[in-house]
């Protein structure tokens, strides 16, 4: 993410994350300005929505990547990966 000022833009990067005496904090450096992301309780609507978007979106991803999934020779799916296939071990080796 990036921060557009009359200064400049800067990257903003996250260096962490606690409990303040309000409330959540999120820590995160601005350039070379430290920056603090208070959140209270009128964020959190916003912040649920955020949340449920990102699920949302991950569980369409699952979906949609299992439905793609096509039966090879073996039974096996196009999309397995298997270790045995690629490390030289003996067959009486079990995993």
């Amino acid at each position: 993410m990036r921060v557009l000022s009359p200064v400049g833009t800067f990257p903003v990067r996250f260096t962490g994350a606690r409990l303040g005496r309000d409330g959540p904090v999120i820590d995160a450096a601005m350039g070379a300005w430290r920056s603090e992301v208070r959140l209270e309780p009128a964020d959190l609507p916003l912040v649920l929505a955020a949340g449920a978007l990102l699920a949302g979106a991950f569980l369409a991803g699952r979906t949609t990547a299992h439905s793609r999934r096509t039966p090879v020779p073996g039974g096996e799916q196009a999309r397995s990966f298997s270790l045995r296939r690629l490390l030289p071990v003996a067959p009486a080796a079990s995993w």
